[in-house]
């Protein structure tokens, strides 16, 4: 880091310099990055939010459309790269993960990098749903992605094991159930009404086996 004092320096009140300054410290991230250092490119990423962070007022109501261009070519890349670095096993925070690529996607909705790595953060969690649901949009602009293409077929092996799971929860429920209704007949209940409630049973339990069955 060439500026020792650039993690110290405050605000200026010139919006310029505040740009310029953000991206200062974007740059310093992402030498520190590169580096393996990912704790200190965290701190330099966040110095560079610090200096581009506009009350809400000023952002709607003061700011030009080149401003907020300015402030968000700065921001974005920082979201990407704290996403990034919150993968890594150093530093692993899947929250985080996800909060970054949610900002980075308001900013640019179709961010393939963001929607990766949501989807990479929810993996570690075990999320095959959601997951999917990111990899696929980041698949479709970019078919060819290798990695993103793996990661896909991850979330995919993950709903099928929790529909596996969903499968031998049911089944193991309603064979209790079942169990349940013809084990002891009530005394003075006819023997067509036990049979016919565990032939009605049984046909819910071939049911919803079937449909979970088609469901994968």
């Amino acid at each position: 880091m060439a500026d020792g004092t650039l993690l110290t320096r405050e605000r200026s009140c010139i919006f310029e310099t505040r740009v310029e300054t953000a991206a200062a410290c974007k740059e310093a991230g992402a030498t520190a990055q590169k580096a393996g250092d990912r704790a200190t490119a965290v701190e330099c990423y966040e110095r560079a939010l610090y200096h581009v962070d506009f009350d809400e007022g000023t952002w709607a109501f003061e700011l030009l459309d080149q401003h907020r261009d300015a402030v968000n070519a700065v921001r974005l890349p920082v979201y990407l790269n704290l996403a990034a670095c919150y993968l890594d096993e150093s530093l692993l925070d899947t929250a985080k993960v996800i909060e970054y690529g949610d900002l980075a996607l308001a900013i640019e909705k179709d961010n393939v990098k963001a929607l990766y790595r949501k989807g990479q953060a929810y993996l570690a969690i075990k999320d095959g749903d959601a997951a999917a649901v990111v990899l696929k949009k980041a698949a479709v602009l970019q078919p060819n992605d290798k990695a993103i293409r793996g990661a896909l077929a991850q979330s995919k092996e993950l709903q099928t094991l929790a529909r596996e799971e969903e499968k031998k929860r049911w089944g193991g429920h309603l064979l209790k159930t079942t169990e349940s209704v013809t084990a002891a007949p009530v005394a003075g209940t006819p023997t067509n009404i036990v049979a016919w409630w565990s032939f009605a049973v049984g046909v819910v339990i071939v049911a919803i086996v079937v449909a979970l069955g088609v469901g994968m």
